[in-house]
């Protein structure tokens, strides 16, 4: 879901105000709840607050986990004073691991499904010039493309 909303605010789409005009206003309703839900403010604060208040199963958003483990790497050296363990940075690490454990314990329960899965492994990412071509076509000043 998060990477959906990711892509929708990208600025391609974002910048089709007639098309944005065009969606209903329940819709437009439940993308700004959406939004406010993914923003990026605070460090993700409203994300990480509905995560801490989820239910198993949960299926996070890892790339903010591995964001914050990276973060959490490079800014604190694993020994201080040249031999002693670094116990703070290790107490920022241990809820990040104690997460992934817990989502592991309660797993999703998917259904393969072989068609999808190999769509969704050879799809092919369009370029930047090709998103940029697209949004511009199918809205300038003088066209609405629906």
């Amino acid at each position: 879901m998060m990477e959906i909303v990711i892509g929708l605010q990208l600025g391609y789409v974002a910048r089709l105000k007639q098309t944005w005009a065009r969606v209903s206003k329940a819709d437009a309703a439940l993308f700004a709840e959406l939004s406010e839900f993914t923003s990026t403010d605070g460090n993700y604060a409203e994300y990480r607050a509905q995560l801490q208040r989820a239910q198993p199963p949960i299926l996070p958003y890892v790339a903010l986990f591995l964001r914050d483990l990276v973060f959490i790497e490079d800014g604190n050296p694993l020994y201080v004073h040249d031999t002693a363990v670094n116990l703070g940075k290790l107490s920022k690490l241990a809820p990040i691991f104690n997460t992934f454990i817990q989502v592991r314990q309660n797993p999703y329960r998917f259904t393969e499904i072989p068609a999808l899965q190999a769509y969704l492994h050879n799809i092919t990412l369009p370029s930047e010039k090709l998103l940029r071509a697209c949004s511009l076509s199918c809205e300038t000043k003088d066209n609405l493309c629906l």
